[in-house]
């Protein structure tokens, strides 16, 4: 029999993780949560919010790129070795770029076809 997919345990998961940010931040309003996300807030943090239900389980390599690159292994920013779940974390900022714009550097349509293979 197969085990649950890394799709329904993120389903779950980011589910979860949406629910804590709006008890979090009810009341807030635009300019505070623009702060909040642009400054006080980074990948690690939803890599550890996305980790927490695997407990210790989960395998975090966020911000070890150098050793990993001199031991020659891939880096992933979240691993749960039980179940070979791979998962790569990007936390998009919400600002203006050099070229003026409030675009990403690359597309949706590029993460998904990371993500979705």
């Amino acid at each position: 029999m197969m085990g649950p997919m890394i799709e329904q345990y993120l389903v779950a998961n980011c589910l979860y993780v949406i629910d804590e940010f709006n008890i979090l931040y009810k009341g807030c309003d635009k300019p505070e949560l623009k702060i909040e996300a642009d400054e006080m807030f980074n990948e690690i943090d939803i890599t550890v919010r996305l980790g927490q239900p695997f407990k210790q389980n989960a395998y975090y390599t966020a911000g070890e790129s150098a050793r990993m690159k001199k031991a020659k292994k891939i880096n992933h920013d979240l691993y749960i070795a039980q179940r070979d779940f791979k998962i790569e974390v990007k936390y998009l900022k919400n600002w203006i770029s050099s070229a003026n714009t409030r675009q990403q550097a690359k597309t949706g349509q590029h993460f998904s076809k990371i993500l979705i293979g």
